[in-house]
């Protein structure tokens, strides 16, 4: 595990993606500058980080020397210069990509991001799958939270034209992306880099990126006026006769089939639409659950304003009475009361003590278990 006190300390290190992550089979270290050598192109050379996530990074990369015929014709399709994303996934998670075999089946689909090459690379934290797919916008939670802090919000118009769009392309987890078309350097920035040294000067360790770059902040994307959206990041996706005995989902976009049953098909992406359709609208996804699934349920009910289904009853209720605390008589009884004969008091106390009277045991059936206390000890 990397200390981050032996750094020499900037924010980078801290709000970026975990520093943690560089080790074998985690990160690759990339720096702005560094090149890659594809399939349909030659070389593709970094400018930018676009963002990160649990299992890669994803970078902005500028493709040059169409290196076969499938990179000829997708130069034919951008005279200028060609900016594509380069999605660098951890060395654990393997070379065999079940996005990349998903999106190499969607080529083409309205909605869905293109996948334009993909590639292995070796580092000394091992050999990361790279994904280069067709350059998107800013996410779409970001769009919406740079209108809220404007005081602004979405015209009519672009939450229908941008649901239609959703719902069209619903083969897919969620949307995350915007396109646009622009001077993307204009766009994004120049890159906020800060180098990684070490406090006693010692050189860094193999595996760990020489510096920290800030991800794209899109600042000027709100003077555009074409908006269209697209689906991303397939890292879960199934077919209807792959499907997987877990589907990985942040805890505020799990759909409730996957929390009380293991079935589940396409339809979580109609789950899914409702969330991305309420941001649109309110500005804030509609459920906000602490890492909690009782607490997200609960949210749902609440939501819904329906009853969950019958067989998904006893469920429910034993989540509801795991998550209720502990007593604060229970928890002095654990930590205070080391004797096991006077633990044994604990039911007592609790039945003398009920909000209604008539369920309150009576002096002389506490007197009974005092007396059973009292002569096994």
């Amino acid at each position: 595990m990397n200390t981050l006190s032996v750094y020499q300390q900037h924010n980078l290190l801290y709000d970026q993606e975990s520093f943690a992550m560089y080790k074998r089979g985690g990160y690759h270290p990339v720096k702005i500058g560094d090149s890659f050598t594809g399939n349909v192109f030659k070389k593709y050379r970094v400018v930018h980080k676009l963002g990160h996530g649990g299992y890669s990074t994803v970078w902005l990369v500028e493709a040059a020397h169409p290196a076969a015929e499938g990179g000829a014709s997708v130069a034919e399709k951008h005279p200028s210069r060609m900016w594509l994303s380069l999605k660098i996934v951890v060395a654990d998670a393997g070379t065999a990509s079940r996005e990349a075999a998903m999106l190499g089946r969607l080529k083409n689909e309205p909605g869905i991001v293109q996948l334009i090459d993909s590639f292995t690379h070796t580092s000394d934290n091992g050999i990361h799958l790279c994904l280069v797919q067709e350059m998107l916008g800013p996410s779409l939670g970001s769009v919406v939270q740079t209108y809220c802090d404007d005081k602004d919000e979405l015209e009519p118009e672009v939450i229908l034209k941008l649901s239609r769009q959703l719902l069209v392309a619903l083969k897919s987890l969620y949307a995350r992306k915007l396109v646009h078309k622009n001077d993307i350097l204009k766009i994004v920035g120049k890159p906020q880099v800060e180098e990684i040294e070490r406090v006693d000067g010692k050189p860094l360790g193999r595996g760990l990126p020489v510096q920290i770059v800030r991800k794209a902040g899109w600042g000027d994307w709100v003077e555009e006026d074409e908006n269209d959206i697209r689906l991303l990041d397939f890292g879960e996706s199934f077919s209807e006769t792959e499907q997987p005995a877990i589907l990985n989902q942040p805890i505020n976009l799990r759909v409730p089939e996957t929390i009380f049953t293991k079935r589940f098909d396409h339809r979580v992406d109609l789950w899914q639409a409702e969330s991305i359709i309420h941001l649109l609208l309110f500005d804030y996804s509609p459920f906000m659950a602490d890492n909690l699934t009782s607490q997200l349920v609960n949210q749902m009910i609440h939501f819904t304003e329906e009853d969950l289904p019958a067989e998904w009853q006893p469920a429910w209720e034993a989540m509801e009475k795991a998550k209720r605390p502990t007593s604060t008589l229970a928890r002095r009884f654990q930590d205070q009361v080391k004797d096991k004969h006077l633990k044994r008091l604990k039911p007592v106390i609790e039945q003398l003590m009920r909000f209604r009277p008539a369920d309150r045991i009576e002096a002389k059936d506490a007197l009974v278990e005092i007396d059973r206390i009292t002569a096994g000890m």
